[in-house]
């Protein structure tokens, strides 16, 4: 069968249409946001919650840019999606466990023992299990805003992974 140019546009055409209605029925069926599409986390399983039953309740923010304030809420919001807990979110480390976000100047203010064990590029984070006044602590401390959300999403990765809290026992860098 010869096709002449209008021909194979013609049929092109009506296959595009036949097949535009199932594409949509797939997208409205499994559409989300570009933000909820990798900003999701899955609990990695029914042992997540006791996994993560020794995670700090409170996460503390040192700092108050835009940046930090995301990445406070995207925790929070991980945490609670991956464990089923909802943590407390402040400002000022009270006398109980925390997860605490900073920069590493502000974590130093808060800490003055904590440092990291190699210089930090400019958007690089340092992940760090310590005891900051007597309380176990889980630091996320960046070199600049974006490094401290860096750090955030590369704690939630590991917590969605299962790797527990034993995998932030030591210094993690990037």
């Amino acid at each position: 069968m010869n096709f002449s140019r209008f021909g194979f546009s013609l049929l092109t055409t009506v296959l595009l249409c036949l097949m535009a209605p199932a594409s949509l029925m797939f997208a409205e069926t499994s559409a989300t946001s570009g933000a909820e599409a990798w900003l999701r986390y899955v609990p990695p399983g029914p042992q997540s919650a006791k996994l993560y039953a020794g995670l700090p309740g409170t996460i503390v923010r040192l700092g108050d840019s835009e940046v930090v304030r995301s990445a406070q809420q995207e925790l929070a919001l991980g945490v609670g999606q991956i464990s089923g807990r909802t943590l407390r979110v402040g400002t000022r480390l009270a006398g109980e466990s925390a997860i605490v976000l900073g920069s590493l100047t502000a974590v130093h203010g808060l800490a003055p023992e904590l440092n990291p064990p190699q210089e930090l590029f400019t958007d690089g984070y340092w992940l760090k299990s310590a005891r900051i006044r007597g309380q176990r602590s889980l630091v996320v401390a960046g070199a600049s805003d974006r490094g401290i959300l860096y750090g955030v999403f590369a704690l939630l990765r590991k917590m969605a992974g299962a790797e527990g809290p034993g995998a932030f026992n030591l210094d993690t860098m990037d």
